[in-house]
Order: C-alpha cells, then sequence, then structure tokens
C-alpha cells in the first residue's frame, strides 16, 4: 500500500473518502466539488504505516443520508491517499473510485 520506500504516519499521510454522482471524473477539484454535500468528504485515520509487504486494513464507518439511495440510481465512492504538506500544495499519491448501487 505504500508506494515508497521510507516510513509515512498519520502526520505526513492523509486519506479521504466521498460519495457523489461523477467523483470518478474530472480532475482532483473537480471531483472534490461535486461530491455530495449532505454526506461530505470524510478524514480517515491510518495510524503508522511502514515498507511492510503485508497490506493494511483502513476503516472508515459513516451513515448515508436515506435520500441517497432513492435519489440516485447509481453512486460513486472515490478516495484519495496523499501526502500533505502544510505549506504547500498537497502530492496525490493514489486516487480511485467505486461505482455501486444503494439498495
Amino acid at each position: 500500500m505504500n508506494p515508497d520506500p521510507w516510513p509515512y504516519s498519520e502526520a505526513n499521510l492523509g486519506l479521504c473518502v466521498y460519495w457523489g454522482v461523477g467523483t470518478g471524473t474530472g480532475s482532483v477539484g473537480e471531483s472534490l466539488q461535486i461530491a455530495d454535500g449532505t454526506i461530505g468528504v470524510f478524514a480517515v485515520e491510518l495510524g503508522v504505516l511502514n515498507w511492510s509487504a503485508s497490506p493494511y486494513i483502513v476503516n472508515a464507518s459513516h451513515f448515508l443520508p436515506a435520500t441517497l439511495a432513492s435519489g440516485a440510481s447509481r453512486i460513486e465512492l472515490s478516495y484519495l491517499l496523499y501526502e500533505v504538506n502544510a505549506f504547500d500544495a498537497c502530492v496525490v499519491l493514489k486516487r480511485g473510485t467505486l461505482s455501486m448501487r444503494i439498495t
């Protein structure tokens, strides 16, 4: 999971998840702008990551509004793994989207 050969900690690596229709298209900025505002963008606690070949289990629980299921036949869950930089633009290390139907 760690794309680089040195360790990261929760202080310099971030993960956020968000829901919306069409969040998998466009740039990172466009994707975040069309995230569903009723759900929001969630920061996920990562803990300490290292160069181990073992995969990490990352867990993020949140409630989805009932209107989400009735309002969209398909919805996307998108995520961004990024290197945090307090004084400059953050570097996106990995980005992904899962398209699904909520019933």
